[in-house]
Formats: C-alpha cells, sequence, structure tokens
C-alpha cells in the first residue's frame, strides 16, 4: 500500500512548544502530512521561552505554544529592537479539540504558506469558524 497524496506543498514547519496541547495535536497536524517537532524530540524541553524561540529561528520552523503572555511580550521585545523571527501562533484556548486546532494549524500553515510569517504573531482558539488570514 503506498503513502497517500497530499493535495498541499508545505514551505512552513512547525515547532511545537511545550505549553501546546500535548500528543493530540501533533498527531492531528502529523496526519495531515505538516512537518512537526516538538520540544521534547529537539532536546528542549525545559528552556526558557526566549531559548525554545531563539531555536525555532534557527531552524525556520514557526513557534505554536499556549503561552500567550510570555511569547507576546517576546514578540513585542524583538520588534522594539528590530529583531526577527520565524513566525508563532498562539493558541488562546488549550481546553479546545485538539483536533480543530490541528486543522486550524495546518490551515494556517497553508495559508501562510506563500506568505512570509518573517516576525508574525497570530492568534487561534477552539472556534471552528475563527475566520484565519
Amino acid at each position: 500500500m503506498g503513502r497517500r497524496q497530499t493535495t498541499h506543498t508545505v514551505t512552513l514547519s512547525v515547532y511545537l512548544d511545550e505549553d501546546t496541547m500535548g500528543v493530540r495535536l501533533l498527531v492531528s497536524l502529523r496526519r495531515h502530512d505538516y512537518d512537526v517537532l516538538t520540544t521534547a524530540e529537539a532536546g528542549n524541553a525545559g528552556r526558557t521561552d526566549r531559548e525554545q524561540l531563539e531555536f525555532a529561528r534557527a531552524v525556520r520552523r514557526v513557534i505554536v505554544t499556549s503561552n500567550a503572555g510570555d511569547f507576546s511580550r517576546l514578540h513585542a521585545e524583538w520588534a522594539a529592537r528590530g529583531e526577527r523571527h520565524a513566525g508563532i501562533v498562539i493558541v488562546t484556548e488549550q481546553s479546545a479539540n485538539p483536533e480543530v486546532l490541528g486543522l486550524k494549524i495546518a490551515k494556517l500553515v497553508t495559508l501562510r504558506a506563500n506568505r512570509d510569517m518573517d516576525s508574525v504573531i497570530l492568534y487561534i482558539n477552539g472556534d471552528p469558524n475563527q475566520r484565519l488570514e
């Protein structure tokens, strides 16, 4: 049995922060053939938020996190200094269905694939009707 064909071209890779929803979100994204790396897989468990963002920048991956306060602050600090990152997606509802969030993150990656995520911060929630840009 051959590998199933996908209809999307992915130019963005995802880095899941420790604050994201765990294995169900990871499985949802990988089921849709998205390139996902976790902090544990990268050997970065327990590192600071700044270190996680620096790592994501170094490997050109959009970081996905539920830590809105710290990553919003880091984004603002980096922007004030003219420092760039590879993109931040903040999940605002940790209790949201991981399948819905996985599909929304996958859609964001696809929508943004032809646009630069360089130093962009986006917020998603558990509402399946949330408009994504």
